[in-house]
């Protein structure tokens, strides 16, 4: 089997700064004729392990693994952040999880990664221990706008101050709502307009009414369409209210 040059994050909403870590897996597994893969996770550790925090996602796996594979990744991994993973020391995950189970080629890592028991481990530990086992690891630093670094926290504090050309353009891609069509009072069927109603979960959503592009899925499918690939045919445009439901 070939093996694999991996990168770890939660990679929610795959935004500019994610893209800077994709497109490197991408570029060093073709250089190497390896498979460039994404390990993250359903939902963020920092949400597991602090309750406390905000629940407000800007993607669901579904639409994470659209966004991500749109940068020409080839395999998306996901893991549930569970007692047995949130426990394990940052040796043995390297080791047992990239290099044995994985068979990991080389990883990339933003700077600021952190991973382990505790987050006690980050780039500095995953270069001294590629060294050791002859894998390269590559860091990369944090993207910038305005002098800013471009994070989830602070694009999801843009959607919620309703500033959406500044989060779209530190997403770098179109906002990407999914989920599946829920029953509402039918009250556009009865004024022959049709509509439909969908029910997002732990969704971070700007409020307003919007021009949309969207596609529909049966519920057997899976992966959905190549994101910004599929031929303009596959889509239809809509009108959508998103907040207050007058």
């Amino acid at each position: 089997m070939k093996g694999r040059i991996i990168t770890i994050g939660s990679f929610d909403g795959v935004h500019r700064g994610h893209a800077a870590l994709l497109e490197r897996t991408v570029k060093e597994a073709r250089a190497r004729g390896l498979i460039s893969t994404v390990l993250t996770f359903k939902v963020p550790p920092k949400i597991v392990l602090d309750p406390s925090t905000s629940h407000e996602l800007l993607t669901d796996p579904w639409e994470k693994e659209i966004l991500i594979k749109a940068h020409g990744i080839n395999e998306v991994f996901f893991l549930d952040f569970n007692g047995d993973i949130s426990n394990i020391k940052p040796f043995r995950f390297f080791r047992d999880v990239l290099l044995k189970k994985l068979k990991a080629k080389g990883v990339v890592v933003g700077s600021n990664f952190r991973f382990g028991l505790n987050r006690s481990a980050g780039p500095v530990e995953l270069v001294r221990w590629g060294e050791e086992f002859g894998i390269p690891v590559w860091v990369i630093s944090p993207v910038k706008d305005n002098s800013l670094v471009i994070s989830s926290s602070r694009i999801r504090e843009l959607i919620r101050g309703g500033r959406f050309e500044s989060f779209s353009r530190l997403l770098g891609h179109p906002f990407l709502v999914g989920g599946e069509v829920v029953k509402g009072r039918g009250v556009g069927k009865k004024m022959g307009i049709a509509t439909f109603n969908l029910g997002p979960k732990w969704k971070a959503l700007p409020r307003g009414v919007f021009v949309v592009q969207g596609w529909s899925l049966p519920k057997s499918s899976r992966g959905g369409p190549k994101f910004c690939r599929v031929p303009r045919t596959g889509f239809f445009y809509g009108v959508c209210n998103i907040g207050f439901r007058p």
